[in-house]
């Protein structure tokens, strides 16, 4: 089909083809950006928001809740997580760039001077 349009009619039909994508796009984001307000607005959120904030897969958070490295709420078969918490294990969890460059030098260090 494609061969036997003009140039023009193809390129018409890659502009729609684009602009459908776009809006499909902006559609994505303006659902991303609506759902992380109302976690931000909420103090307390279910697994599956925790997931999407953080990124974390919730099997994951389902590991850590039931080991104690995560804090949690359990109502029944329900957990609810504090987002201050949330935020604080998200901080503990960050490692800084100038400390893996560090443990590096020294550990070069040592070999260089096991070497001299």
């Amino acid at each position: 089909m494609l061969g036997s349009l003009l140039w023009s009619e193809k390129r018409d039909l890659t502009q729609k083809t684009l602009s459908n994508i776009n809006k499909s796009l902006d559609q994505n984001k303006k659902h991303a950006l609506i759902m992380t307000k109302q976690i931000m607005t909420k103090r307390y959120a279910n697994i599956k928001q925790v997931s999407e904030y953080t990124s974390i897969p919730v099997k994951t958070l389902y590991e850590w809740s039931s080991v104690g490295k995560i804090p949690c709420i359990r109502l029944d078969r329900k957990l609810l997580f504090d987002l201050h918490d949330i935020d604080k294990l998200m901080a503990r969890l960050k490692r800084p760039y100038n400390q893996s460059m560090e443990t590096v030098n020294k550990i070069v260090s040592g070999i260089n001077e096991n070497i001299i």
